[in-house]
């Protein structure tokens, strides 16, 4: 009885497409040597894994391993490094999405690799539409994805595991539309495996003797909101097929943004920093007035590196504007205040950022009367420079705090080219 109730909560039938692999798959798209091998795609800085081949698992390639282990692989396995390439990974992502979005009745862009889509009141057998979904996005653009069709998001995410977790027997596409089929998987499921479920809470979970998802599904969703909010009652709500969790975009602006790096090497130089500093500013006021957002309040933040003596703790100072705005130039003059109340001399730092804690939309924004008066024509100066940066390429206007090229202060021994945005790096045919 429970189980006919559940199965007819949710009329919806929801997926999620994922790529497999992505920035892997990415980089195979135009290296075609790779194919079959063990790839792995490295962080900023060529710090730690965000990427692997289903080889580079099979060699016990573990995600965020450092790069500093894995030398015997590369020496003894022929382990393929490839360093983040985010200009090629972004163009192939519109492209991603725009072959989904031709074969569903509607698209949420979820990641850079992952997009949820509605399916309610299409025709077909499900397992055919997924099956049709792979094979066009394959041929349109050569990434290979994961199908997992379910009733909401929260299952949608589970039956999109199943898929990779079973790759073989599944042919990465798995439809859950029956109730008692979902249960039997939720118990395979880990806690963990449940989207939304980080560590931290399933270390809490698992204290209450929740280790799988179907525990989870049958724990009080009540007691649980009281403990741990509302996000995981819905969870619970949604693991017994009800619809609680819908597109994120839902017109409301970014509460917070942020943009920050780590150094190549540690530096102790206020110059340095505060050129840093001035172009997170810079790319932080692009984004604002892109988006139609204003800058309520501003926080910088410093990480020492470990071998500084002087501090160990990160330090930060937070300003609340009188007048919220987007202007790059009151940005980089807010952050270099906050720089000189957190810098300390003799400290060596290893990463650094600009962050807006509290935003505003712009176009609901009234002005205080007490409060000064934002500069003159700032609205048409903006404008005007990111209308040139946009038609010219970026940095072809720029301010002279700013450093001349951000990208230097990233370390990437693996890089390839930017096949698909740039003249000079398309490939050649031999």
């Amino acid at each position: 009885m429970e189980s006919t109730q559940a199965e007819t909560r949710s009329p919806e039938i929801v997926g999620l497409v994922d790529g497999h692999c992505y920035y892997v798959s990415c980089h195979r798209l135009f290296e075609p040597r790779l194919e079959g091998r063990p790839v792995v795609v490295l962080s900023n800085n060529d710090s730690a894994v965000v990427s692997r081949s289903d080889e580079a698992k099979a060699l016990g390639v573990k995600m965020s391993q450092p790069r500093s282990e894995l030398e015997p692989l590369v020496r003894h396995h022929g382990l393929i490094l490839r360093s983040s390439n985010y200009t090629l990974y972004q163009d192939i992502h519109q492209r991603f999405m725009r072959a989904i979005g031709s074969m569903v009745a509607g698209l949420d862009p979820y990641s850079v690799d992952e997009a949820f889509i509605l399916l309610t009141g299409m025709n077909g057998d499900l397992f055919e539409l997924g099956t049709s979904i792979q094979r066009h996005v394959l041929k349109a653009v050569g990434i290979p994805v994961g199908v997992g069709i379910s009733r909401n998001r929260t299952t949608a995410k589970l039956a999109n595991w199943a898929s990779k977790k079973w790759k073989r027997q599944t042919k990465s596409v798995v439809v859950l539309t029956e109730y008692e089929r979902l249960r039997k998987l939720m118990a395979l499921a880990e806690v963990g495996d449940v989207w939304g479920i980080g560590s931290r809470l399933s270390e809490h979970l698992n204290s209450y003797g929740i280790h799988t998802a179907l525990q989870l599904a049958d724990a009080d969703a009540v007691k649980m909101r009281r403990h741990h909010g509302v996000g995981l009652a819905r969870t619970i709500r949604e693991l017994n097929w009800e619809y609680c969790i819908g597109p994120d975009n839902d017109g409301s602006p970014r509460k917070s943004m942020t943009c920050s790096r780590t150094f190549p090497s540690p530096t102790s130089a206020f110059s340095d920093l505060s050129s840093s500093l001035a172009s997170f500013a810079a790319n932080i006021g692009r984004k604002l007035r892109r988006e139609g957002i204003l800058a309520a309040a501003v926080r910088v933040f410093l990480q020492p590196a470990r071998a500084s003596i002087m501090t160990s703790r990160v330090k930060s100072e937070t300003i609340e504007l009188l007048s919220p705005t987007n202007d790059t130039r009151v940005l980089i003059e807010v952050a270099l205040i906050c720089l000189r109340s957190s810098y300390q001399e003799g400290v060596t730092w290893i990463r650094a950022g600009l962050m807006v804690v509290e935003a505003i939309p712009e176009q609901h924004y009234t002005p205080d009367l007490f409060a000064p008066r934002a500069r003159p024509r700032s609205r048409e100066l903006m404008k005007a420079m990111d209308l040139i940066n946009r038609s010219s390429g970026e940095g072809t206007i720029r301010f002279g705090a700013e450093r001349r090229n951000l990208a230097q202060m990233i370390r990437r021994q693996y890089l390839s080219n930017r096949f698909t945005t740039s003249w000079t790096e398309l490939p050649e045919a031999t």
